[in-house]
């Protein structure tokens, strides 16, 4: 992996210096933080402005969240996603 050149934001440095496995239990430590609602909810909406999530589609509203990884791991609605029946598509499970 290159280093990252000029014009990067601080975190591509942070995320190059820092070994990967780390990096992954940092993310998932935080993500299992618990937060007020207060604090969490707005936060979550401007997770859901900046990224596009569509907070519609979940099965719950966002005020039940306890942590980023109850949100990040959310029910949807049956009907949010379809699954293309054809069995020449390739599909992933993912947003």
């Amino acid at each position: 992996m290159a280093i990252p050149g000029f014009g990067h934001p601080p975190a591509y440095y942070f995320m190059w210096i820092l070994p990967r496995n780390l990096f992954s239990r940092l993310c998932g430590f935080v993500a299992d933080v618990r937060i007020p609602r207060t604090l969490l909810t707005p936060l979550i909406r401007l997770f859901s402005w900046k990224f596009g999530v569509d907070l519609t589609e979940a099965t719950q509203p966002i005020s039940v969240f306890r942590t980023f990884n109850e949100f990040f791991t959310r029910h949807l609605l049956s009907d949010a996603r379809t699954v293309d029946p054809d069995p020449d598509v390739i599909v992933s499970p993912v947003d």
